[in-house]
């Protein structure tokens, strides 16, 4: 899903280069139930869906190592 447009036009370029890299993660990883749910309805109803911030979270804190105790002062 995210090869083509990142392999295309100044984006690739810029990957070629060095600038930026990529890499991709899933949000399933960082799930709790058993069905690995990422979204949920909104808030009082409505069409459509919303991304639950819970696998967001637990995401960033790993990939950043946000969540490990830091030792010392």
């Amino acid at each position: 899903m995210f090869k083509s447009p990142f392999s295309e036009s100044m984006l690739a370029n810029a990957r070629k280069k060095g600038i930026f890299s990529l890499r991709v993660h899933d949000l399933r990883d960082y799930t709790t139930d058993k069905h690995r749910t990422t979204d949920d309805k909104p808030y009082g109803g409505g069409n459509g869906m919303l991304m639950k911030v819970e696998p967001f979270y637990k995401a960033v804190k790993s990939i950043t190592g946000s969540g490990k105790k830091k030792t010392g002062k």
